[in-house]
């Protein structure tokens, strides 16, 4: 039996630390660095861990921001599931797996001496929303992950960044191989430079996890050092889009879907089936290796069109958001056109306020009319986020 789960609205909570507590941790951190001093502060006043080594093997957090605000870490080569294993513990219920830096950092590579794992269970709200909170005990979170009962059958799992006004940005996010259903949905934030990996930066999430039927939604609030949640802020600006989707070069794109970035048109594969619920789509993509759903990842696609028969008609075009459900989408208008050579008449949907279209799972709906008769047909389309 196939079950669709509603969206749920969350309301990320805010939880903060007692001002007295703080000012008296403060003191103690400070007298702390003092005599012992096992980090250094960096040139822009931020912490930085201090190398074991000289070839800085070992894992550090350097005064480099990520996303704004998270620490990057360096090291010899990312954590794989042969030094988690160790530390990660079972949990057959819904919760956030964060695995934490050792906070001496005084390793020589990734291995299970090195991290913790920071296990938290979800709460349900009275409006059945799940949220969970990390308490990361002024760790370097280098591991995301969600845990999930068995009975749920879980499939696949996205995170997403909240942003201001409900809006949500895919994060890109690299899932480590595990075999061991303990230690699925572990995902890694990709480094910058010579790093191979990121901290997890601090703010609020949402983890949309695939099980059998549906889509389920975990909110995770992930504090600063502190223990304080950071306000919501804007998503970064969209690429500067010089070419309109609508001018750009579409003479070699062939019947179907395509997608257009920096002038060019890009055919995508998709084979044209009914509108599909979002779980439908997320399960083509992982189940079916993507048959009814392109995927792709274009940061700068300006515009999503179908190209039809030559001699079309068209009736009626329009484009839905599917992934993520919940914050609100306004649809832009179509633009129809025709190609010349070869003679072709397409529809083409320009990215909301001319810049490019954000990641996430779109369906573009078209009838038409031609020498064959009247056609239907919807058109999936994943746009993964840059390096997903």
């Amino acid at each position: 039996m196939s079950v669709d789960f509603d969206p749920v609205s969350l309301t990320p909570s805010r939880r903060r630390v007692d001002p007295v507590v703080l000012g008296v941790a403060a003191v103690v951190v400070a007298l702390a660095f003092a005599v012992v001093k096992p980090w250094d502060a960096g040139p822009d006043g931020r912490i930085a861990m201090a190398s074991s080594t000289p070839a800085r093997s070992a894992l550090e957090a350097s005064a480099a921001p990520t996303d704004g605000q998270a620490i990057r870490l360096v090291s010899a080569r990312a954590p794989i599931w042969a030094d988690l294993a160790p530390v990660v513990t079972p949990h057959d219920r819904w919760g956030v797996r964060a695995i934490a830096l050792d906070p001496s950092g005084r390793v020589v590579a990734p291995s299970a001496a090195a991290f913790a794992d920071l296990w938290s269970p979800a709460i349900l709200t009275p409006a059945g929303a799940r949220i969970a909170f990390v308490e990361r005990d002024d760790r370097s979170v280098v591991v995301l992950g969600v845990t999930v009962p068995r009975a749920e059958e879980p499939v696949d799992a996205r995170i997403w960044r909240v942003r201001r006004d409900g809006q949500l940005e895919w994060v890109t996010a690299v899932p480590i191989l595990s075999g061991d259903v303990n230690g699925s949905f572990l995902y890694l934030r990709p480094g910058v430079d010579e790093s191979p990996f990121a901290e997890w930066g601090p703010g609020d999430y949402r983890i949309d996890v695939l099980v059998a039927g549906g889509v389920r939604q975990l909110d995770v609030d992930l504090p600063d050092r502190f223990g304080f949640l950071p306000p919501l802020d804007d998503a970064p600006p969209s690429p500067v889009i010089t070419v309109a989707a609508a001018d750009s070069d579409l003479s070699g794109v062939p019947a179907g879907p395509f997608a257009t970035t920096d002038g060019v048109g890009v055919p995508l594969s998709a084979i044209p089936y009914r509108p599909l619920r979002e779980y439908e789509a997320w399960d083509d993509l992982v189940l079916y290796d993507g048959a009814h759903v392109a995927s792709v990842s274009l940061p700068r696609a300006s515009g999503l069109g179908v190209m039809l028969s030559p001699g079309a008609l068209l009736g009626s075009a329009t484009i839905a958001r599917l992934s993520p459900s919940g914050p609100p989408f306004e649809a832009p208008a179509p633009v129809e056109q025709a190609t010349e050579h070869p003679p072709s008449r397409f529809v083409i949907f320009p990215a909301p306020g001319g810049g490019a279209w954000r990641p996430g799972v779109y369906a573009i709906s078209v009838t038409w009319t031609d020498d064959s008769g009247p056609h239907e047909g919807t058109w999936h389309i994943e746009l993964r986020p840059d390096g997903g």
